[in-house]
């Protein structure tokens, strides 16, 4: 790996290459010294290391740190990030650990109860593999400004860096991600597998077969999205082995990657020479789209045949969610729910009695701190030339406030509704209500101009902000939007 690295690590980016500059005394063709200002390209071209006659690799490496030393710097922090990646479920496990400590500190007393282990939560967040690359992009940054000057960093980030996949593929994720785009394909997906049958296995199939192959259509990033999504939902919360859960996602990952290649458009590897060698969709589909369609059904009845037991015993727990997913919809919707409940907390005498016990018990609480303060802070408050009629007014004021606090935390539905707290429903992704039909296309429109314009990220990102404003105009019919996972 670190022979790679020497070796590839210094490939220029198609893009410009960065620059910096140094200042140095040198004597001119009369002997005076004069300051002049030399350029230092960065990252150096293969060329300019002039290592073609070394006959050994060890020669070319070390040549290599000589002329820029700034080379074996670079391979230790990327080294160092790789050992971090490997590392990072240790981490994670020992950050449960201290959080479990400081749980049971917190129920013996030994700590207070709003405290956190501010160790554990550093851990967990090292411990994500997402960000450990981020994380050693600082030192990297450092060591860049230290060998090159701060303009090189600029230069080679600004010029040499194209970050315009990876900005698409957040966007794009964000996108597919949505429950109007969701609830399209998971109707599409049950209504294909009704077709079948509409057991667990078929929709098994239905979700490795059909969502990869719309990679071609709506970009592979977008078709791995959704198709994780439904298997979360429809496959993993059953609880297959471990074994199975592992072939499943690698069985999802292949065909996903294979699944593009059905369009000249979608997939970045055949996007890369479709111009350049005339590749039409009929081309593509005539000499690789038939192929892939035939490799996943193959792929898929194999590991179908492999773990054919599983789904056995796994379909009588797939029958009751579904069971329990009709009563729900047909019997237990959310509008009936909230207004059964709504109803019981407005019975006049119970509610009046519980609400009447708080205040009494809270009045007594109060009572206790109003004569601490008398012998504390008030003779203090005022010596400082506070009123004395403003210090009692300020504390019932604030004993009021904690009052509510309390009872919006425990009891909010005893509470007139214009005093209740605004209430964050964890069971909200879940609910059965459906999706307008023209929010769902206008969700397809903003994916489409995200496709389209995927080279062009002034675009599509202008495009992504618009959304984010009509997500918050529809939060009523929308999931909360996900920008961790994308990120």
């Amino acid at each position: 790996m670190l022979v790679f690295l020497l070796l590839a690590g210094s490939t220029r980016n198609e893009a410009v290459a960065g620059t910096s500059s140094s200042k140095v005394v040198i004597e001119n063709e009369h002997g005076d010294e004069v300051t002049s200002e030399v350029t230092h390209e960065f990252p150096m071209s293969l060329e300019s290391y002039d290592d073609a006659h070394f006959e050994s690799i060890p020669q070319i490496l070390l040549h290599r740190i000589r002329t820029e030393p700034f080379n074996l710097i670079a391979t230790i922090l990327f080294l160092l990030a790789v050992i971090h990646t490997f590392m990072a479920s240790k981490l994670t496990t020992i950050s449960h650990r201290r959080r479990k400590r400081h749980a049971e500190k917190i129920g013996k007393g030994e700590a207070d109860k709003n405290s956190v282990d501010m160790g554990a939560e550093v851990l967990h967040f090292l411990g994500e593999v997402e960000v450990v690359f981020g994380i050693w992009l600082i030192p990297l940054i450092v060591a860049i400004s230290s060998f090159h000057g701060w303009s090189s960093n600029v230069h080679y980030f600004h010029d040499g860096v194209n970050l315009t996949e990876a900005a698409f593929v957040v966007v794009i994720m964000v996108l597919a991600s949505t429950r109007p785009i969701l609830r399209l394909v998971e109707a599409m997906m049950i209504g294909v597998a009704k077709l079948f049958g509409g057991s667990l296995k078929v929709l098994w199939l239905t979700i490795l077969t059909l969502g990869p192959l719309l990679g071609s259509f709506i970009t592979e990033p977008a078709a791995m999205t959704i198709c994780a999504l439904l298997l979360s939902q429809k496959f993993y919360a059953l609880g297959p082995s471990v074994k199975f859960k592992y072939a499943t996602l690698a069985l999802l990952f292949v065909n996903v990657s294979v699944g593009g290649a059905l369009t000249n458009f979608a997939a970045p590897p055949v996007l890369m020479v479709a111009g350049t060698w005339n590749w039409s969709i009929g081309f593509m589909l005539a000499n690789f789209g038939w192929k892939v369609i035939i490799g996943i059904l193959i792929s898929n009845s194999l590991y179908f045949w492999l773990f054919r037991k599983e789904f056995t015993v796994m379909q009588r727990i797939f029958t009751i969610r579904n069971l329990k997913d009709q009563i729900v919809r047909n019997y237990l919707t959310q509008k009936a729910t909230e207004a059964a409940w709504s109803e019981a907390a407005q019975q006049g005498d119970e509610r009046e009695k519980l609400l009447d016990t708080m205040r009494r018990t809270t009045e007594r609480f109060l009572v206790a701190m109003r004569e601490r303060m008398k012998s504390g802070d008030v003779p203090e408050l005022e010596e400082l030339g506070y009123d004395k009629e403003l210090i009692k007014e300020a504390a019932d004021e604030r004993f009021e406030e904690a009052w509510l606090y309390r009872a919006r935390r425990f009891l909010p539905l005893l509470l007139n509704e214009k005093d209740r707290a605004e209430f964050l429903d964890p069971e909200w992704d879940k609910r059965d209500d459906s999706v307008p039909a023209w929010i769902t296309v206008v969700h397809l429109l903003f994916m489409g101009w995200t496709i389209v314009n995927a080279h062009y990220p002034e675009l599509f990102i202008i495009g992504f902000l618009f959304f984010l404003g009509f997500a918050q105009v529809t939060t009523q019919y929308q999931n909360r939007i996900n920008l961790r996972s994308a990120m």
